[in-house]
């Protein structure tokens, strides 16, 4: 089984890599430093490859400092040309770590993401999309931004009405999902979630490991 993955280097990607070299897979990764996925360049080098798995991982979130055309742009393009490399390269499957954020909310990162879920859905026959709710765990950029704002304002925690709840998704556990989905079947819209938490106690719970 030979994987190509993108975003082998996030939170994420590491795990999920690690994951794959246990299950003795043999994994190409398109490196940020080295190959560009914005490139046409990028495209024809992977495309004259052959892959069996493709894992795109890879996306610009509003967080991230290395955008270059904008989040909504950068993602977009990563997209279609992942669906290029995938139809070049004669692939069997991929899958796309999307967000859940697609659901609810309106900022470039989640319009992005879902304009990325459009082009592949029309261009990527046997297509998985993983859409995990919030991402927790060691190296999780939106709980490093949590960890900001609690030490700022330690008093947030106790805005939220106690009977608030959600279901975050540890990035362990993701890992897994995504690696234990390169040989199966199975193929359509995931939302991928964890055991439901009190949010007041999820935040005290951060603060207070600060």
């Amino acid at each position: 089984m030979k994987v190509l993955v993108t975003g082998a280097g996030g939170f994420l990607g590491k795990r999920v890599c690690e994951l794959l070299t246990k299950k003795k897979y043999q994994w190409v990764i398109i490196d940020r430093k080295s190959n560009n996925l914005l490139s046409k360049v990028t495209v024809g080098r992977y495309s004259n490859d052959r892959f069996d798995v493709i894992i795109h991982m890879a996306g610009i979130t509003s967080l991230n400092k290395r955008r270059i055309h904008g989040t909504y742009n950068d993602n977009v393009i990563m997209a279609k040309n992942m669906a290029k490399i995938f139809n070049n390269a004669g692939a069997n499957k991929m899958i796309f770590v999307s967000s859940n954020a697609v659901n609810y909310r309106v900022d470039s990162f989640a319009r992005s993401k879902r304009r990325a879920e459009e082009i592949l859905i029309k261009e990527v026959p046997n297509l998985l999309i993983l859409r995990p709710k919030l991402i927790v765990g060691e190296g999780s950029p939106e709980v490093k931004l949590m960890h900001t704002w609690l030490k700022r304002l330690p008093f947030i925690p106790y805005l939220i009405y106690p009977g608030w709840q959600f279901d975050p998704v540890n990035v362990d556990q993701l890992a897994e999902r995504v690696a234990a989905a390169v040989d199966s079947k199975e193929i359509g819209v995931i939302t991928v979630s964890g055991n439901k938490v009190g949010i007041r106690e999820f935040l005290l719970r951060q603060r207070d490991g600060i």
